[in-house]
């Protein structure tokens, strides 16, 4: 079976070896697009701070979230600019690399970063659902975990309810076959919901360990997986 990381093992990531000229001109380019974005903050704080804003000029909370808007937007529009930018001056040589056939060393490197890209947002993709589907699981046993702690309760209503019945009648009507039919009845029931109660946990805690979820780390989790001595000894004791 292929897995992530098997994938992975075999995929080389290896940076691209560069010049020491093509180095400097990456990172001449960084510095170029910090520097624009540092103008366009600067800009952008210059139009949200009135004319006659001081040191000493206590600084409202419209001017300051208006301010933080003109930061955002301008924030955004340089990350559009700069997405756009290097999608240009990359589509190109991308393309030679990865449809034409590769004539340079460096063409056949950009090709094999382009796999190794594209292998990867794959992985992402898929890993990104795996974990949306293990989380939609673990919601779905706790919702199942709580109804039964609520079909507990109920049931521990029932026999709180039976037991002060019982204390209001006496020996001989216990003894009775009618009283005696109906406790034997109710014990059966209880017992009988116990089991279920116990099949449900089993199967949520088979699809937590399973899920691969590290569940040990979470309380609500280990609650789910681990089970009770106490209600082992209830179940035992009604079978």
């Amino acid at each position: 079976m292929t897995t992530p990381s098997s994938i992975l093992s075999t995929l080389d990531t290896s940076p691209i070896p560069l010049s020491p000229k093509q180095t400097h001109i990456l990172q001449l380019l960084a510095t170029i697009d910090e520097t624009r974005l540092q103008s366009a903050l600067l800009r952008a704080h210059s139009s949200a701070s009135p004319s006659t804003t001081n040191a000493t000029t206590p600084v409202s909370p419209e001017t300051l979230k208006a301010a933080e808007r003109s930061a955002l937007e301008a924030r955004a529009l340089y990350t559009l600019t700069r997405q756009i930018t290097t999608h240009t001056i990359t589509a190109g040589p991308i393309l030679n690399a990865t449809h034409a056939s590769p004539k340079s060393s460096l063409d056949k490197e950009l090709a094999r970063a382009v796999h190794a890209r594209d292998v990867l947002n794959l992985l992402t993709s898929a890993i990104a659902s795996q974990v949306r589907e293990v989380d939609a699981r673990v919601r779905s046993a706790e919702r199942d975990v709580k109804a039964g702690n609520e079909n507990n309760v109920s049931l521990a209503s029932q026999v709180v309810s039976s037991a002060q019945g019982l204390r209001r009648v006496g020996t001989e009507d216990v003894e009775a076959g009618p009283v005696r039919k109906r406790l034997e009845e109710v014990d059966k029931e209880i017992a009988e919901k116990r089991r279920e109660w116990r099949v449900r946990k089993s199967l949520v805690a088979g699809v937590v360990v399973g899920s691969g979820v590290k569940w040990a780390e979470n309380e609500a989790l280990v609650e789910l997986v681990l089970d009770d001595e106490d209600e082992l000894r209830e179940v035992r004791a009604g079978d």
